[in-house]
């Protein structure tokens, strides 16, 4: 067996403030923190959390708002070159084969991409919902 060369032995007598200093260090290391909150009146959280929910509203926006029919025409355009390109058959059927895949990869990655919009929105008018339904019933008393 190895002897390290934190052995409480081998270090003598300055192995064991050491020890003591780690003890310490850990026991003062494990107390609770306090985290500064800010102290805000009802109407002011209520402000935060609808300014919140209109920002992802604005986010989610953005996109279904965008088109990926661009990146459709892209693939068209490369397919077209390949084929009135200088390469052997060979070499065109597997980069049209690697093309291919690329396509159903895009069309899975497309469909998962709107699959979480969708679930997202839903979240969202959830979120939304909730949140005008607790303003609604407490009658303009946040308190």
């Amino acid at each position: 067996m190895k002897n390290s060369c934190l052995l409480l032995i081998k270090q003598g007598w300055l192995g064991l403030p050491l020890f003591f200093l780690g003890l310490v260090t850990l026991a003062f290391s494990q107390f609770e923190t306090e985290v500064d909150v800010k102290n805000l009146t009802a109407d002011q959280l209520a402000d935060s959390i609808s300014a919140e929910i209109s920002k992802a509203e604005k986010a989610l926006d953005r996109f279904e708002g965008s088109s990926i029919t661009p990146s459709r025409k892209e693939f068209s355009k490369l397919q077209k070159k390949i084929n009135s390109g200088s390469l052997g058959q060979s070499e065109q059927a597997i980069l049209i084969a690697q093309l291919d895949e690329l396509k159903n990869r895009f069309n899975e990655r497309e469909k998962l991409m709107m699959s979480s919009i969708d679930q997202t929105s839903e979240r969202l008018s959830g979120t939304k919902d909730i949140f005008n339904d607790l303003k609604e019933n407490f009658s303009g008393r946040m308190e």
